[in-house]
């Protein structure tokens, strides 16, 4: 029964919403930022740094099965038979004869001996060929595959440098980090990867969602008209609601007197103050909202 008194409460407050908070709501300032643009921005920007540099790895890949592919193409034409080395030259039969005959006879052994007789010298014979050495080999066996080589190195240094690159997206320190993300022990210099500031700001973002929702009690007494509440607005939409725009801070450059003057709304007064060195024109003031809002996506918590 709770339940449905609760599911009934809701629709009700839906229905009169827009008769009973016109007044409070008019009264309310915006003045929390939530950075979910920021963080979307940020999240786009890391993905196409990261699908980049995965196409450049994909397209370098092809190049190196094309390259592998010729190089299997030119194996298949070589022609083994040009470095046939016994196919050189010409071998002569023998180039040297030379050898020795022993032999002995027994009628005159031991005269021979007595004498000092008992061998002579005759020739056989024996061949050492020159053939045996290598040659070198006549024209080239295969056709060369050093500009397919080449292709492959070239292409392999390539994507090493993508995968740095994507290594660096979560590693090197190239944002700086803004006031409302900044850990302990950083300042306003202090540098961290996109990866990081991204994780940060869709924190941060969802931190300022959950401040900004209402309790039961809030909602109830909201639905009587007691209470204005708080409401999360597109931070562009501020400008043509009559809410009054009061970040916690405004862009570099303003006046001291910013938040007085901006009261009333992006009023020429206010524009040259938050927004100077800008042209006060259509494009001028979409220029100044961005800089207020730090993102066209950015919401804020008014109350």
């Amino acid at each position: 029964m709770k339940k449905n008194k609760t599911i009934i409460i809701f629709l009700v407050f839906s229905l009169v919403l827009d008769i009973v908070l016109p007044s409070l709501v008019s009264a309310q300032t915006c003045d929390t930022k939530i950075p979910i643009g920021e963080a979307i921005e940020k999240t786009i920007e890391t993905q196409d740094r990261v699908f980049k540099e995965i196409q450049t790895i994909h397209q370098e890949l092809n190049f190196q099965i094309n390259a592998a592919m010729a190089a299997l193409g030119s194996v298949s034409n070589c022609n083994p038979k040009i470095c046939d080395e016994f196919n050189q030259g010409v071998c002569p039969p023998a180039i040297f004869t030379f050898g020795i005959t022993l032999y002995i006879n027994w009628e005159r052994l031991y005269l021979d001996w007595l004498l000092g007789k008992y061998w002579d010298i005759v020739t056989i014979p024996l061949c050492f060929s020159l053939c045996n050495y290598g040659l070198p080999c006549k024209g080239t066996p295969c056709p060369s595959i050093k500009p397919n080589i080449d292709v492959v190195d070239s292409s392999i240094k390539r994507i090493s440098d993508s995968i740095s690159k994507i290594n660096d997206v979560f590693s090197s320190s190239t944002e700086l980090v803004d006031d409302d993300i900044i850990a302990k022990g950083e300042s306003s210099s202090t540098k961290i990867s996109i990866f990081e500031f991204t994780k940060r700001k869709l924190k941060k973002a969802q931190e300022e969602f959950d401040n900004c929702a209402m309790s039961y009690k809030e909602w109830e007494l909201a639905s009587q008209g007691k209470y204005a509440g708080r409401n999360t607005i597109r931070c562009f939409d501020i400008f043509r609601t009559g809410l009054i725009f009061q970040p916690q801070k405004w862009p570099q450059g303003s006046c001291e007197n910013a938040s007085e003057l901006c009261r009333g709304g992006l009023s020429y007064e206010c524009f040259n103050c938050v927004c100077p060195g800008l042209n006060y024109n259509t494009e001028g003031l979409k220029q100044c909202e961005i800089r207020l809002c730090q993102s066209a996506y950015n919401w804020t918590c008014c109350r």
